[in-house]
């Protein structure tokens, strides 16, 4: 898939895309002429491995703890 379409499955913005295949957190290839920037093709599998180490993990809410009240 294009960057465009990446960005649009996972909900950001190209440019978002572009910084994530230049920093290899978005594995991609790069078709084209030698020397030229040519196009970048992100596989589907790459989207959801990225989507899927995004995820934050479900965490439990901290006990609550009120020390400013007084029981008498």
């Amino acid at each position: 898939m294009t960057v465009r379409e990446a960005a649009k499955r996972i909900g950001v913005s190209p440019s978002l895309i572009y910084a994530l295949c230049q920093e290899g957190v978005i594995p991609h290839a790069r078709h084209g002429r030698p020397g030229k920037r040519g196009s970048i093709r992100i596989t589907e599998g790459a989207v959801e491995a990225y989507m899927a180490a995004s995820k934050r993990a479900e965490r439990q809410p901290a006990p609550l703890v009120l020390k400013h009240i007084i029981v008498r």
